[in-house]
């Protein structure tokens, strides 16, 4: 896969860094983003979740990483949101 052209989800449709492993990194993005927000559903499944695998080599293009970073970011602030209810 072309990783520079290939579609990747956009923050707005809740995109979770899963795993990094040998140079393949998963990103997947929740199908319901509202189930991180409600209280009643605090964990996203394995099942709830769509995954995008790019195999990146030994480097990382910078769409990509300023995604991942954002993610993460985004992640935080989540998990902040869900402690504080």
């Amino acid at each position: 896969m072309d990783v520079k052209n290939a579609k990747i989800p956009l923050l707005s449709r809740a995109v979770l860094v899963i795993n990094q492993c040998n140079n393949v990194i998963i990103v997947a993005e929740a199908k319901h983003r509202e189930a991180l927000e409600k209280e009643e559903q605090r964990i996203v499944s394995q099942n709830e979740l769509g995954s995008y695998i790019f195999n990146l080599g030994t480097t990382i293009p910078n769409q990509l990483n300023d995604i991942i970073q954002d993610a993460i970011i985004w992640l935080e602030g989540t998990k902040k949101r869900i402690k504080r209810n």
